[in-house]
């Protein structure tokens, strides 16, 4: 990951995670005034670069409790604001393919069947709704 501009996550950029005490010193980052103050005005790049920090840090072994709850209510207030996901959830397009033609229809998405990298797989596709899909009757399940 490049370096973010925002001294607050330079500063998270900065902590070594093989430290004995990375915990207590990303603790101190995360609760820290000036990373409180940065997150809500963050944008783009920086906004990626912390996505997907907080994901990569979410997958240490032996991060304790308090810590990645805090880096897990990060990410989930981060993603469902502003409907970003880490870049590990994307998949390459030149390794999955899937077939045009849904299997299953349902109202929370659509299940394709595929493949990825050679091996069978199975791919929900959410729908997209446009901005004013608050004006579009409810869809009833079954």
């Amino acid at each position: 990951m490049a370096s973010p501009s925002s001294p607050a996550l330079r500063r998270l950029h900065r902590l070594d995670a093989s430290s004995p005490n990375f915990h207590d010193q990303l603790n101190n980052v995360l609760y820290g005034e000036e990373y409180v103050q940065c997150v809500s005005d963050l944008m783009n790049d920086d906004l990626v670069w912390l996505v997907d920090y907080l994901d990569n840090t979410l997958d240490r072994v032996g991060l304790s409790i308090l810590v990645s709850r805090k880096c897990l209510r990060e990410l989930r207030s981060i993603c469902g604001t502003t409907a970003m996901l880490p870049t590990s959830y994307t998949l390459s397009t030149d390794l999955l393919k899937i077939d045009p033609s849904p299997f299953v229809l349902g109202c929370f998405g659509n299940l394709y069947r595929g493949s990825l990298n050679g091996s069978r797989a199975c791919v929900k596709r959410m729908p997209a709704y446009p901005e004013d899909a608050s004006k579009r009757a409810p869809k009833v399940c079954s």
